[in-house]
């Protein structure tokens, strides 16, 4: 709607910013009339935006801003890559597996809240729920039938979601357990017949490698007992004697950490009620390898950076033997001004392995840059050395002043605040502050040791007047 006001008709110019919505070039406000209406033709948007329509009439013009909501229609829909799996012939306690893909299809994110199952022998597995997808975007889960016993079964997959056209969508299941003879018996079946570890330095442990036990028979397997032998060799597992429900396992580790360089073998022995043998063995073999032993420092160089006069500082440095023998640290030379060690007495052996603290301290007496170095003597490099840095600097010093206010000044009109001056060893007397200080305090940092500094403080009222000094305050500085 616009209003005017006047006797004669007006014509009004009106324009929109945004392509969705469209207006009348023109509308004419009647004489004698404060109004006229006119509409405007709104198309629908994706987004929420907003357009402006503007009205000018004689070099005036008057905005008016729409705010536009988005038009979106939305379907969360749910696909099973399958309606119905038939699981066939099943030999009883030996799991079937059948994959299915679940999709989101709809236009809107899908929320799956369950996935359940009935029927004797089936399960499901491999969701975690609950569960949203993006349209388009797809998840896999296992359905398992693992029949107990002969004969036919059927169940049922639900899977709950909040998809637009029902709540649930099903997969009818069906299947048939069977026995042979052969199946009637406990079965052992092992991941790996033999395990190698290659070349391992010598008192160093080599990762663990892993062997899985399984029961691949219908009847249940006892593991009564898991042993290792060889040298170097040793095994991590769980307590025994297990026993096992078909196609259940259990996991062993088998390490290997050799004393001693040369190839070495072994055997891990696994006794159970297999009818195939009551003794399973796996050859297990590697070789130690000798190494050369190392010295390492935590560090090559040791920079303390600044450290004032007679307040030293520390630092620790780590040594570390390695290889597959000890290592014999016979001394350290230390240069450099100022430079000590402490916390280890030499001569010293560390074992392949070991480690050992030194502390470094750099305690200046003079100000100024230095250097130094240690050097190790030891049986594993011969040398072995560490630069050494730091800057002695002289303490500084700083002169805080304190003073009371002037009688009267709790009058805000008669204080501006305080000039504060400084003569240096009988100088004259220098300003310290550009602009006046309004407390009552000020801290002086730029003075020099060796120097003794007067100091006088004046107060300046609003109308710039100064008083006379007060009372001198005399420091030196060490």
């Amino acid at each position: 709607m616009l209003t005017a006001a006047s006797n004669s008709a007006q014509t009004v110019s009106l324009s929109s910013d945004n392509p969705a919505v469209t207006v009348p070039a023109t509308v004419t406000v009647p004489a004698g009339s404060n109004s006229a209406s006119f509409t405007a033709t709104v198309a629908a948007v994706s987004s929420a935006q907003t357009a402006t329509l503007t009205a000018t009439a004689y070099g005036a013009s008057k905005p008016f801003t729409l705010r536009l909501s988005a038009s979106v229609t939305t379907t969360r829909a749910i696909r099973l890559s399958a309606s119905s799996i038939a699981f066939g012939n099943v030999s009883v306690n030996t799991a079937a597996t059948h994959a299915v893909t679940v999709t989101s299809s709809g236009s809107a994110a899908l929320t799956i809240s369950a996935a359940t199952v009935s029927g004797t022998g089936f399960s499901v597995s491999g969701l975690s729920l609950p569960l949203t997808l993006n349209p388009g975007q797809s998840t896999t889960f296992d359905v398992d039938f693992d029949p107990k016993a002969a004969g036919s079964a059927a169940g049922t997959v639900t899977v709950t979601s909040d998809a637009s056209t029902g709540s649930t969508a099903t997969i009818t299941l069906s299947g048939t357990g069977t026995t042979t003879t052969a199946q009637t018996q406990p079965a052992l079946t092992v991941s790996a017949g033999s395990v190698s570890f290659g070349s391992v330095p010598v008192n160093t442990a080599a990762t663990a490698q892993n062997v899985t036990l399984t029961s691949s028979g219908s009847a249940a397997l006892t593991i009564s007992s898991v042993a290792v032998s060889g040298a170097g060799f040793s095994v991590s597992a769980g307590t025994f004697p297990v026993t096992l429900s078909p196609g259940q396992s259990v996991t062993v580790a088998v390490h290997f950490d050799p004393s001693a360089a040369g190839l070495l073998s072994g055997a891990l022995t696994v006794s159970s009620n297999s009818s195939s043998g009551g003794t399973t063995t796996i050859a297990l073999s590697g070789t130690g390898t000798a190494s050369t032993p190392t010295l390492t420092l935590s560090t090559t160089s040791l920079a303390f950076g600044n450290v004032t006069l007679n307040a030293p500082a520390t630092q620790a440095v780590k040594l570390a033997a390695g290889g597959s023998t000890s290592v014999t640290i016979s001394g350290v030379t230390v240069t450099g001004a100022g430079f000590s060690i402490s916390g280890i007495s030499f001569p010293v052996t560390l074992s392949p392995g070991q480690t050992a603290t030194l502390d470094v301290k750099f305690d200046p007496t003079t100000a100024g840059p230095v250097t130094g170095r240690l050097t190790f003597s030891n049986t594993a490099t011969g040398t072995s050395t560490m630069a050494l840095s730091g800057t002695g600097q002289a303490l500084a010093y700083q002169v805080d002043l304190k003073w009371d206010a002037p009688a009267g000044s709790s009058d805000p009109n008669s204080l501006a605040g305080y000039r504060i001056y400084r003569a240096a060893s009988g100088s004259s007397y220098q300003l310290l502050n550009s602009s006046l200080e309004t407390g009552t305090t000020y801290t002086d940092s730029n003075v020099v040791s060796g120097t003794t500094y007067d100091y006088e403080v004046t107060s300046v009222d609003s109308a710039g007047n100064e008083s006379v000094p007060s009372s001198v305050f005399s420091i030196a500085i060490p």
